[in-house]
C-alpha cells in the first residue's frame, strides 16, 4: 500500500473513532514509521502491521504523542514517552510569564503584559519543580540564553522516568551556554534550600480526586503521579511557597500553574504565606492558569 492510500485509511479510522485532528495525527504516525520520506507514492506495505497496531491504539484513546515520541512546546520539539506528562499549550503562558518577569523583550499578549519586570541583571538562577519532560525549564533557559546572559537551572522531579526524559531533552533542546541539571526531589517531603534564586516555576499535580474520575480517555494513559493531588488539588502549593520563602532572593518570584477553578485558593495560599504582589493570569482560553507571588 502506498503512503497516500495508507493516510486515507488512517484518517477514516481515526475520524470514525471520534479522534480530533485525524489528518494531522495521520501524518505524525506515518512519519514515525516511514521516516522523513513521506512521498505519497512510496510503497510501505512492509510497515502495515506496525502502523495498523499504532492506529488501533490511538483510535482507542492512547495518546499519539507516546507513539511518535515528541511534542511541540513553545519554540522547541520535546522528546516524550509513556510515563511522563505530555506538554500542553496552556502551560506555555508559564514560560511567557517567567521570561517577561526576567525582562526579556518579546511580543507579549493577554495577561502576560501585566507581569511586572524585575530589576535583576546579569546571570539568572532558577528551579523548575515537577519538571516532567523539562519543557518549561528548558524553554525559559533558552530564552535567557538568547540574550547572552548566563543561566543556571535545576529541573526537579520525583519520577525516575521524568528525570530520564528531562535529561534527554536537556541534551537535545537546551542552548549550549545554559547550565541545566536534572535532579531528584520530592516537593512534599524533602527539605529544599537553594541560595538566592531569581525564580521558581512549577507545574505540579493539581487534578482533584473527583476530577480524576472524569478525565478523558487519552489523559488516563498519562501518569497519575503527575496529575492528581490531594486536598482538593491544592496539596503542593503550601510546600512550594515554603521553599520559595527560603530560597528566593528579595524580589524573586514563585510562579505556578493550577486548575481553572483554583486561582482564588492559590492566591490565598500565596498571600497567607507572606508572598507579595500576588496575581493570577488567565490562559488564552480565558481560564485562570498561573499565579505569581514575590518574596519581600
Amino acid at each position: 500500500m502506498t503512503i497516500g492510500k495508507k493516510r486515507e485509511e488512517i484518517i477514516r479510522i481515526l475520524s470514525e473513532a471520534g479522534i480530533e485532528d485525524a489528518r494531522f495525527i495521520s501524518m505524525e504516525i506515518l512519519s514515525r514509521f516511514a521516516g522523513n520520506d513521506i512521498s505519497f507514492s512510496r510503497d510501505i506495505t512492509q510497515l502495515d502491521g506496525e502502523i495498523d497496531e499504532a492506529v488501533k491504539r490511538v483510535a482507542a484513546g492512547f495518546p499519539y504523542e507516546y507513539i511518535t515520541e515528541h511534542k511541540d512546546f513553545y519554540r522547541d520539539d520535546f522528546y516524550v514517552r509513556e510515563g511522563v506528562l505530555i506538554p500542553r499549550s496552556d502551560t506555555e503562558i508559564l514560560v511567557e510569564a517567567a521570561v517577561k518577569f526576567l525582562g526579556i523583550p518579546g511580543m507579549y499578549m493577554g495577561d502576560v503584559i501585566n507581569v511586572p519586570e524585575s530589576d535583576f541583571e546579569g546571570d539568572v538562577s532558577f528551579v523548575d519543580f515537577c519538571t516532567g519532560s523539562g519543557c518549561v525549564g528548558i524553554s525559559i533557559s533558552n530564552e535567557i540564553a538568547k540574550t547572552g546572559r548566563q543561566v543556571k537551572g535545576k529541573l526537579v522531579d520525583i519520577s525516575p522516568i521524568a528525570l530520564d526524559v528531562s535529561k534527554e531533552n536537556i541534551r537535545r533542546c537546551s542552548n549550549p551556554i545554559s547550565n541545566l541539571e536534572s535532579e531528584y526531589g520530592d516537593v512534599l517531603n524533602d527539605d529544599f534550600s537553594y541560595e538566592e534564586l531569581d525564580l521558581i516555576v512549577a507545574n505540579p499535580p493539581y487534578v482533584t480526586e473527583e476530577e480524576m474520575k472524569e478525565i478523558p480517555v487519552n489523559v488516563s494513559y498519562e501518569p497519575e503521579l503527575a496529575l492528581e493531588a490531594l486536598q482538593n488539588g491544592l496539596e503542593f502549593y503550601i510546600p512550594l511557597t515554603q521553599i520559595a520563602l527560603k530560597s528566593l532572593k528579595s524580589g524573586g518570584a514563585l510562579m505556578v500553574e493550577h486548575g481553572y477553578l483554583q486561582g482564588e485558593a492559590v492566591r490565598k495560599i500565596f498571600e497567607d504565606s507572606g508572598l507579595t504582589c500576588v496575581m493570577t493570569l488567565k490562559d488564552y482560553g480565558g481560564n485562570d492558569r498561573i499565579t505569581i507571588g514575590r518574596r519581600k
